[in-house]
């Protein structure tokens, strides 16, 4: 089933709220597994499995490079 477009504006909200909390405290792991998981419905996919089998080369390697970004962020 497609993401709607309310859906992912709902995932890149949640992305940002997440993005502005590490700024004043150092996430968790699940809070950054939570915000790959936003990453991913942000671009409509309703998992990484399904971003990584259908999206252009081009934006795999962004979704990879934030991913890792926010990975970081938590460790």
């Amino acid at each position: 089933m497609p993401i709607s477009d309310n859906e992912k504006l709902k995932a890149y909200d949640q992305l940002n709220r997440f993005l502005a909390k590490s700024m004043e405290t150092k996430p968790t792991i699940d809070q950054a597994e939570d915000a790959v998981k936003y990453l991913f419905r942000t671009y409509g996919a309703e998992s990484e499995e399904e971003l990584l089998e259908k999206a252009e080369p081009e934006l795999i390697d962004y979704y990879k490079e934030i991913k890792t970004e926010i990975i970081k962020i938590a460790q």
